[in-house]
């Protein structure tokens, strides 16, 4: 499949600068996205399909994995299984019971195929983030950070940290003292959770 990939290069090295995701965690979304795309669009959700970046030539390239079995007739299910001879036309070292790959093209994809690929990327996306953050401020337990006072409830005061939410309830803030949106304050973080 062809892409405009200096575009994408852009787009990854954005969000790994402002999400502090590796460009591994989101290739490997942006692969995992194009194999479910396949699968949707091609209405077959039980067959093994992976992609791959191909630097060289600049493109995403699909393949299908199918089980070798000896011969066309003991084929049962043509979308999961080639038979021997089919295989060895695709990797000559191809055995009974192993698995071969072969590629598939995906030419334009249905409104369903293309929203499942964002669907992925962003939820793939969003977990790496979380693990990004977590990562931050497991490291500051006990430390005192800057934060503002995104909302003050009566059981809890919600305080924003920059890249997370710490959530201080009334016993951990000083007796008497009020606080208001907007406001600048040192909190300790006590515990982190993901």
């Amino acid at each position: 499949m062809e892409l405009n990939y200096k575009n994408m290069l852009k787009a990854l090295a954005l969000v790994e600068d402002e999400k502090n995701i590796s460009e591994e965690v989101i290739l490997d979304a942006l692969k995992e996205a194009m194999a479910k795309a396949y699968k949707k669009n091609a209405e077959l959700q039980d067959i093994d399909v992976v992609a791959e970046i191909n630097e060289k030539k600049k493109t995403i390239d699909l393949y299908q994995n199918y089980t070798v079995v000896a011969s066309d007739d003991d084929v049962e299910d043509d979308e999961l299984e080639i038979g021997l001879a089919e295989a060895k036309e695709y990797d000559a070292n191809a055995e009974v019971g192993g698995i071969i790959r072969r590629p598939v093209e995906m030419t334009e994809m249905s409104r369903a195929a293309v929203s499942i690929a964002k669907n992925v990327l962003r939820q793939k996306i969003r977990e790496a983030e979380k693990v990004s953050v977590y990562n931050e401020y497991i490291d500051k337990k006990d430390d005192m950070v800057l934060g503002e006072v995104e909302s003050v409830k009566d059981k809890f005061v919600l305080v924003n940290l920059g890249k997370a939410t710490a959530l201080m309830p009334r016993s951990a803030q000083i007796p008497n003292e009020r606080l208001r949106e907007g406001q600048q304050i040192r909190v300790g973080i006590e515990e982190v959770n993901k």
